[in-house]
Parts: C-alpha cells; sequence; structure tokens
C-alpha cells in the first residue's frame, strides 16, 4: 500500500509539472501552445483551425503562441466527452480565449475539458493594456484534453506540422 502511494504522488508530481516554456522564438512564427499531437488540421473559410490532443503523459501547461493582448476570455459549461473525439468533444466543458497579436490580428485559443477533466485553470486576465510575451503560461487543464488554434489563413499562410506530428 505503501508504495502504491509512493507511485501516486510521484505520477501525480510528473503530471503537473509545468515547465517554462522558453526558446528562441520568431516573430513571424505562431508557435504551438500546447505540447501534444495535432490531430486535425482544417480551413474554415479565411480561418484555419488546429486542434492539438494532449495526452496523460503530455505536460498540460498553454503557453502563448505569439506577443499579444488578452482581449476577452469565457468560460463555457459542457460536458465531459474524451477530448480526443472531436465531434462529441466540442460540446465538453471549455475555456474560449480571444486574444489580438499585432502580426496576425485576432485568434482564438479554445481549451476543451476530456472525459476525466473537471478543471481548467486560467492563469491570466483581459487586460487590453498589457501586451503577453510569447512563452506565457495561460492555464492548465488537469488529464487528458484538447487546444484547439483559431488563426486567421491567407495565402502567406505555411504550416510546419502535419497530423499525426507532434
Amino acid at each position: 500500500m505503501k508504495y502504491l502511494l509512493i507511485l501516486v504522488i510521484i505520477f501525480l508530481i510528473l503530471f503537473h509539472y509545468s515547465p517554462n516554456n522558453i526558446r528562441e522564438y520568431n516573430k513571424n512564427i505562431y508557435h504551438s501552445p500546447a505540447n501534444g499531437e495535432i490531430i486535425k488540421i482544417e480551413r474554415l473559410s479565411n480561418r484555419l483551425r488546429i486542434s492539438v490532443y494532449l495526452r496523460i503523459y503530455n505536460n498540460h501547461t498553454q503557453y502563448l503562441p505569439i506577443d499579444s493582448y488578452l482581449i476577452k476570455e469565457m468560460y463555457e459549461y459542457g460536458s465531459n466527452n474524451f477530448a480526443y473525439d472531436i465531434n462529441k468533444s466540442e460540446h465538453n466543458q471549455r475555456m474560449v480565449y480571444t486574444f489580438k497579436s499585432e502580426e496576425i490580428g485576432y485568434y482564438n485559443l479554445i481549451l476543451y475539458s476530456g472525459f476525466f477533466t473537471r478543471r481548467i485553470f486560467s492563469l491570466v486576465s483581459p487586460n487590453n493594456e498589457n501586451k503577453l510575451v510569447v512563452g506565457s503560461k495561460i492555464s492548465y487543464i488537469t488529464f487528458g484534453s484538447r487546444v484547439d488554434i483559431i488563426v486567421p489563413y491567407n495565402d502567406r499562410v505555411k504550416i510546419l506540422k502535419r497530423e499525426g506530428e507532434r
């Protein structure tokens, strides 16, 4: 029993580990806000939606993908389906962030809770005067979950990763 408790504590410490995501950034590259697997890339008229699934062993902290201002955040209540199933998880609990960047304009991050998840923790507040810098921690989702990035799309946009890649 004692060893099981130790394993559970080690698992929880590793699972909730939230490293700084600071790297060399290029302001012309929109970085992924989450460390997971791209499960879908789709074009929605003049917008691009990229869905990133976070498995249980992925870091579940979300980071700001480009220097931006947080314009709005909205929490929406819903069910708790598996986040990997895009059609069903559209009805899950979620946090919707609206950001504005000087480089790309307005964009959204949508954080979906998963089957086991009941919490999305926001680490930022809307403030049109304070610019958030790329790599800043913006939120945390417990256990399996998904992050959708919805950005403006034009002919200059090039996707550097494909579905199935991290």
